[in-house]
């Protein structure tokens, strides 16, 4: 899986033929837990922040708007820092040189 409890994470175009969340591309969620998977396999309950809604369309064309709703795996990225390298041997002259890139 892709995503943990606690990850943000982005909304992606899945790798497949099958929709996969089309009009929620690029959005951010909070990943909050595990949601019972579905045939296209394990999906997350997440939630967007502020202003922000989900778009559920349905077949016959109808669409809702929510702030909670579950993702499929493949359609989330996580977005994880990295953890920081120690800078505390370098020299003045080398984060200069780095800013200045």
């Amino acid at each position: 899986m892709n995503c943990r409890p606690g990850d943000l994470a982005v909304i992606v175009p899945c790798d497949d033929d099958k929709p996969c969340d089309l009009p929620n591309i690029g959005l951010i969620v909070h990943v909050d837990e595990a949601a019972l998977p579905l045939e296209d396999g394990p999906r997350w309950w997440c939630h967007l922040s502020g202003q922000a809604k989900a778009q559920c369309v349905f077949d016959n064309g109808g669409k809702i708007f929510l702030t909670k709703f579950t993702f499929p795996d493949r359609a989330l990225r996580p977005i994880r820092g990295e953890p920081h390298a120690d800078r505390s041997t370098e020299t003045t002259e080398t984060r200069r040189t780095e800013e200045a890139c």
